[in-house]
């Protein structure tokens, strides 16, 4: 309990204890949408194996494939299963590795989002405030008044019953000259200091890492929901692509960015071997386009002799 300065003794604030949000896991489900998974436990373990707390369908993940351990107020991916398919954020992670908030994990073909608790926007909300005891001084107050007031008119009748008769008259003094003009006056400071106002300026630009976090975030989230490249002021190239122009180098990013050229140009290869022309255009063009958008990322040779074979099979694709 807060109590407020120069409150009544029953005037006290009361702050409910924020409640601690547990980190987790943004999952994609099977029908596209996604789901979280909170780390309720120290030892969280992913796999195959019904017996996981995660446990994923993908026939390339391991059984017992990787664990979640939290070490304090932090958690830490160790990987298990032999194949060599688990990444952080397109890394290959042979060892136990911290994550970060936003961290991006994939086991095999499987993607999630790690989230960090602290970091959360719902973390950020300070729990309501209540007054008490507020109803109860105003209570005690007002009774104060009505007490007040019978005393008054008590003594009032008792005093119209034994009036005194004084031997003369008592003249009744003129108020004093000086209060006649007091309320004309008092308003006069008041409106010298309201014109002295300035209007709030604008707000602070946030901090470039707290706005590179969030693009890179966003983008995270993005992927996992297959959302590459439309809509376009929320796919996955676009978040990515807005972190790059405030760190050029960011490899999180760049390595994203690749790895969405890299499925677009697997996709349409797919498509053109199993003679869908159509499709291996569209997806050659979208390939294109975020090669366009983002072109120093990934193996750009490997990138433009794939896109050469394709549009030598399906014919020219637009480049938006």
């Amino acid at each position: 309990m807060i109590r407020t300065l120069g409150a009544a003794a029953d005037d006290v604030t009361v702050v409910r204890p924020r409640l601690r949000l547990r980190p987790r896991l943004i999952l994609k489900n099977a029908g596209g949408g996604t789901r979280e998974v909170q780390l309720t436990e120290l030892d969280v373990t992913i796999g195959r194996a019904t017996t996981c707390d995660v446990v994923l369908t993908n026939a390339e993940v391991s059984r017992l494939h990787a664990r979640i351990i939290a070490r304090g107020e932090d958690h830490v991916l160790v990987p298990i299963g032999a194949r060599r398919n688990t990444y952080v954020n397109g890394e290959l992670t042979l060892e136990e590795r911290l994550l970060r908030h936003g961290d991006m994990i994939r086991l095999a073909a499987e993607e999630f989002v790690y989230a960090d608790a602290e970091q959360s926007p719902a973390a950020a909300r300070q729990a309501p405030t209540e007054r008490t005891g507020r109803s109860r001084g105003f209570a005690l107050a007002s009774a104060a008044i009505v007490a007040l007031a019978a005393l008054v008119g008590v003594l009032v009748v008792r005093m119209s019953r034994t009036p005194e008769v004084p031997e003369k008259p008592v003249p009744i003094p003129a108020p004093p000259p000086a209060r006649v003009p007091a309320p004309a006056v008092a308003p006069v400071p008041e409106a010298k200091v309201n014109d002295d106002v300035r209007p709030p300026g604008p707000p602070a630009r946030p901090d470039t890492s707290d706005r590179l976090a969030k693009l890179l975030y966003q983008g995270d989230i993005a992927f996992v929901e297959n959302r590459y490249t439309t809509p376009p002021d929320e796919s996955a190239l676009y978040f990515y692509r807005e972190a790059l122009k405030l760190d050029p180098q960011n490899a999180r990013a760049r390595s994203q960015v690749a790895l969405i050229i890299d499925r677009y140009l697997e996709w349409a290869e797919r498509a053109l071997a199993g003679n869908d022309r159509a499709r291996a255009r569209l997806f050659a063009d979208k390939a294109a386009y975020a090669h366009e958008e983002v072109g120093d990322v990934g193996n750009g040779a490997d990138i433009e002799r794939r896109l050469d074979l394709l549009s030598r099979r399906v014919g020219s694709f637009t480049k938006k």
